[in-house]
């Protein structure tokens, strides 16, 4: 590892892309093994951490550093904050709506009579804003708080155009506001203020706040902290960035909060020994119920992940080449495999096409993670790369030299 200082860099970052491929390899190995063996997830929560939350803070980190750059770029303009949401929108917006189309799709051929299908909330973003997710696409829990946080941060953006301020100063002061208010929602969830729900339930904890837009938009906002130290400090964040005590140091944190978590979560009353040898499944566990653990614990999380963003950030490539491809292709098609791998491959084609294997945990893992690689690169290729091309033809629409001259954008 080595400070080689890729901030400003248009290109991509090694150690990003690898953080972005150990987040969807967490979700994708998380969700195999609690789908082919849920008696053991009490082990997938203590060995796997929450590779969502990397996902977040990665997103707020990404998108602070690329519209800095962006501004540089094509001139610190209103016209120029347009032209940023208009690329960032084509980038997931499309291949989400394609998504849910195919969803639905094979809904109706293969389980005509299960109610699993999206919710047409989810084409609004509104399926999981401060309740429990409906409808049956799993996955676009996570895409409504992404679009949420996008739409903020191009909000904080056009308002530092109107105030005429730094925009390193609005991002903070933004993020910190969003960071607060997720927090006091949290803890208002704990107080009551949504009615009366069970706090030990686990439902309760991913239904208003693991899965919630309102629960979650803390994990950007440090991203977006993230980006702004990179930014305000750069030889500072350079310097701790080749730090191999700091790299193991973050590590460490990561597995810490982790394993804290776990311990806050205990078998159900009455239980059964099943419950005490790990083997119970989900219905095992439930949440100690503080606040603290409803309002703060998942900020720490996304804390511990956040230290990560900065030796990642200085991060050399490998020596070996092919090791390199595979974490570039696997970042790169990211958002495709999360897309498709749970409810399309593991709720639908798995279960369509289990006659063609023996009928085993095993067997059913095996086919989960060919299936999986194999379709979201069929996606990737079809509907996302196309996206992406798309989006440089937009370039052609907003040239450079129809804004105003470049100036500081912080």
């Amino acid at each position: 590892m080595g400070a080689v200082n890729p901030i400003h860099n248009e290109g991509r970052v090694f150690g990003l892309d690898l953080l972005r491929a150990l987040a969807i390899g967490l979700v994708f190995t998380g969700h195999g093994i609690g789908l082919a063996f849920p008696q053991y997830i009490g082990w997938v929560y203590r060995l796997l951490p929450d590779g969502v939350a990397l996902f977040f803070c990665l997103s707020g980190y990404l998108i602070t550093v690329a519209f800095l750059d962006h501004l540089q770029k094509w001139g610190a303009h209103g016209r120029a904050v347009f032209h940023f949401w208009l690329k960032r929108a084509i980038r997931t917006i499309p291949p989400f709506f394609i998504a849910l189309v195919i969803h639905g799709l094979l809904i109706a051929a293969l389980m005509p009579d299960n109610v699993r299908a999206a919710s047409p909330l989810s084409f609004i973003f509104m399926q999981n804003f401060a309740w429990p997710l409906r409808g049956g696409f799993t996955e676009g829990w996570s895409l409504s708080v992404e679009e949420w946080f996008y739409a903020l941060f191009m909000a904080l953006a056009a308002l530092g155009f109107l105030l005429r301020k730094n925009q390193l100063l609005v991002f903070a002061v933004g993020a910190c506001a969003l960071l607060a208010v997720t927090i006091l929602y949290r803890a208002f969830v704990y107080a009551g203020a949504l009615g009366a729900i069970d706090l030990s339930s686990v439902a309760t904890w991913s239904g208003y706040i693991q899965t919630a837009v309102l629960g979650r938009l803390d994990a950007p906002a440090i991203g977006v902290l993230c980006a702004v130290m990179s930014r305000a400090w750069p030889m500072v964040w350079a310097r701790v960035a080749a730090s191999r005590v700091f790299l193991v140091t973050a590590l460490a944190a990561v597995w810490a909060v982790q394993n804290v978590s776990v311990s806050l979560m205990g078998p159900a009353p009455g239980a059964g020994a099943a419950c005490a040898t790990g083997e119970g499944g989900s219905a095992c566990y439930v949440l100690f119920t503080t606040p603290w653990f409803f309002a703060v614990q998942p900020t720490l999380v996304s804390l511990a992940w956040a230290l990560l963003l900065v030796p990642a950030s200085c991060m050399r490539p490998p020596r070996w080449t092919m090791a390199e491809a595979v974490v570039r292709q696997i970042a790169a098609s990211a958002f495709s495999i999360y897309l498709v791998h749970f409810s399309i491959v593991a709720f639908l084609l798995v279960p369509a096409l289990a006659m063609f294997w023996p009928a085993s945990a095993a067997a059913n893992l095996t086919a989960y993670a060919v299936l999986g690689v194999v379709v979201s690169q069929i996606f990737f290729v079809l509907v996302e790369r196309p996206a992406l091309l798309f989006r440089k033809r937009i370039d052609v629409w907003f040239k450079p030299n129809t804004f105003e001259p470049n100036t500081p954008a912080g």
